[in-house]
This record gives structure tokens, C-alpha cells and sequence, in this order.
């Protein structure tokens, strides 16, 4: 029997993949198939289905070999499963033939990117005949749920839901929160909103999924300075502190003016001295493990140094009045 080389007449552009037409010659049957439904309707673009696939297409010939009875299809789902010798629906048309391949169903244990490879043969697959093929992009999506949690109290909450191809999208949250939206945002946010976010995907054929996100909202740590209100010049071994802000946290000290800071500044506490009279001024600016943050500063006063002095009316007459003076005057 002399062998049949199957070729494309026409490009076939099924999800983004060509398949350019080959130049006839006196040995070669023009063959052609084609993806023409997936799920009842054109395949999507951007693809996208849901659990389980129908596939259908239609296929022709303007010649071919040896009996109707003997072409069948061969469908790769693309996930390592493979239904074979599936008996299309042909009859003869002129020196050819034309009609459908009966629709095929698949359900894919995961969700994913898939590549369903369609094939129709003569007698048997792979043959020595050369077959051709229709390929078509699935994607079974898997519904995803995030968001830019951890924030800080007052910032922005932004829920993002996924894939982009869904039908629809609904979320619903703490506070009463519910949105239509894909990635909807939640500005001056409050501990109130802080919880599980759930989004419910609606797919292009109606079936649906869920995904849920946890949200944090943190309040900004402390940074209420504890040190004393005025010290004298020249004075050492003063400590600035703040509350702890936890596991994590980081603190970075300052003190400007009339004081110097001692050791080691990324603590909770720190040490300081005192330099000549005026102002010092510490600062600190706190960040907790989630990144918020809180700064603040306070002025100390550098009192003068006082040098004590003591005088009388010394000498002083017998039973007169002795004298005593201090200072410095206040």
C-alpha cells in the first residue's frame, strides 16, 4: 500500500501555535484538523477552563487512501494520559472526505499549563503515514489568593486574586469587608481589618474555586523616651530608653548638642554622657519586625557646672557674730 503523506492546507491558528501549509505535490494527500471547540465554544484567549475539558474540532482531505473506516484520532491531553482510536465522523466528499471528530472529554488531577495535541491517522498510530496535528493551550487554573500583609496601621491593604482569566471574582473579609474585584485595596487600614481574606473564582464555565489569605495589620511600635529632664555638664553614665518593640525589632539612637552617645545604639537602651552646659538632644527611630515604625526625640538640659565656694568674717572679735557664706548664689 502505497503510503500517505498527510499535510496542513491552511494555517491553523489555535492559541498562539501555527501550523503553516505545505506545498502540494502528485504524492501527497492535502489533509487538514482542526481545535474548533473547547468546552462548547472557541477556545479562549487568554485560555482558560475548568475540570472536566471537552475538545471537538472538525477534519478533511481533498484525497486519501485505503477506507473511511480506517482514520481514527489520537488525543494527547498533555499531562501523560492519552485516548486513542477515536472513530471521527467522516464521509466522502469528491475525491476526498470531510466532517467531524466526535468530541472528547478529560478531567487533570492538578491545575496547570496544559498542551492537547490532536492527531488523525490512517490505521495506525504512529504509522508510516505522517499525520497531522492541532495544538491548543488549557489552562486549568488554580485559584491564588495574597496580599501585601504585613502592614502598618494607617498604610494601604491590597488583596491580589488570581488567575487573570476568571469569569468573576468576590471577596469577603473581616470588618464585613466584600469585593467584586480582582485585587481590590483598602486604604487607612486598622487592626479591625486584620483576619482571613477569602476569594471566591468564578471559571469561564461556571465551576468555581477558593484560595484565603491572612492579613496582619500592626500598630507602630513605641518610641516614648524615658531619660532624665536635666543633667550637669560634664556628667557620665545617663541612659535613654524605650519601650521593647519585640523579637527582631531595631532601634537607632542619636544624641546631637551637648551629649555623646556610649556603646552600642541598636538596643532598646542606650548610655550617654553629658558634654558642657546647653541642650542635648536624643532621638530614636524604632522598627518592629513588620517594618512599621515610630520616631521621637526629647531635649535634656545641660545644667552649668557648679563649683562650691565658702567664705566668712573670719577673724571676728571675741562675742562678736561669725559669718558664713556659700555659693554659688541660686
Amino acid at each position: 500500500m502505497r503510503k500517505a503523506l498527510f499535510v496542513l492546507v491552511a494555517l491553523i491558528m489555535i492559541c498562539g501555535i501555527a501550523f503553516p501549509a505545505l506545498p502540494a505535490t502528485a504524492d501527497v494527500y492535502n489533509f487538514s484538523i482542526q481545535l474548533l471547540t473547547l468546552d462548547g465554544a472557541p477556545p479562549l484567549n487568554p485560555p482558560a477552563y475548568f475540570n472536566p475539558i471537552t475538545i471537538a474540532g472538525d477534519c478533511g482531505s481533498t484525497n486519501y487512501v485505503g477506507q473511511l473506516n480506517q482514520y481514527f484520532v489520537h488525543i494527547d491531553w498533555g499531562d501523560g494520559l492519552i485516548d486513542d482510536g477515536i472513530v471521527p465522523n467522516i464521509a466522502q466528499s469528491g475525491q476526498g472526505f470531510s466532517g467531524t471528530w466526535c468530541s472528547a472529554s478529560h478531567s487533570y488531577s492538578s491545575g496547570g499549563n496544559y498542551t492537547i495535541n490532536v492527531i488523525l491517522y490512517h490505521q495506525q498510530y504512529p504509522g508510516a503515514e505522517c499525520s497531522t496535528e492541532a495544538t491548543c493551550c488549557v489552562v486549568i487554573p488554580v485559584v491564588v489568593a495574597g496580599s501585601n500583609s504585613p502592614i502598618c496601621q494607617g498604610g494601604t491593604l491590597q488583596l491580589t486574586g488570581g488567575p487573570d482569566c476568571m469569569s468573576s471574582y468576590h471577596w469577603t473579609g473581616p470588618n464585613g469587608f466584600t469585593s467584586n474585584a480582582q485585587n481590590p485595596s483598602i486604604p487607612n487600614a486598622t487592626q479591625a481589618m486584620a483576619g482571613t481574606y477569602t476569594l471566591t473564582a468564578t471559571y469561564p464555565n461556571g465551576g468555581q474555586g477558593n484560595a484565603t489569605t491572612n492579613v496582619i495589620v500592626s500598630l507602630p511600635p513605641s518610641s516614648t523616651i524615658t531619660t532624665p529632664s536635666s543633667v550637669c555638664a560634664g556628667s557620665t553614665g545617663h541612659t535613654a530608653s524605650v519601650p521593647d518593640a519585640g523579637p527582631n525589632a531595631s532601634y537607632s539612637w542619636s544624641v546631637t548638642g551637648q551629649g555623646t552617645l556610649t556603646g552600642v545604639g541598636n538596643q532598646s537602651s542606650i548610655a550617654w554622657n553629658a558634654l558642657s552646659a546647653g541642650k542635648a538632644t536624643i532621638s530614636v527611630t524604632v522598627t518592629n519586625k513588620y517594618g512599621c515604625m515610630s520616631a521621637n526625640s526629647t531635649n535634656v538640659t545641660v545644667n552649668a557646672e557648679l563649683i562650691a565656694t565658702a567664705s566668712s568674717n573670719s577673724p571676728a572679735y571675741e562675742d562678736a557674730t561669725i559669718s558664713l557664706f556659700g555659693g554659688p548664689a541660686e
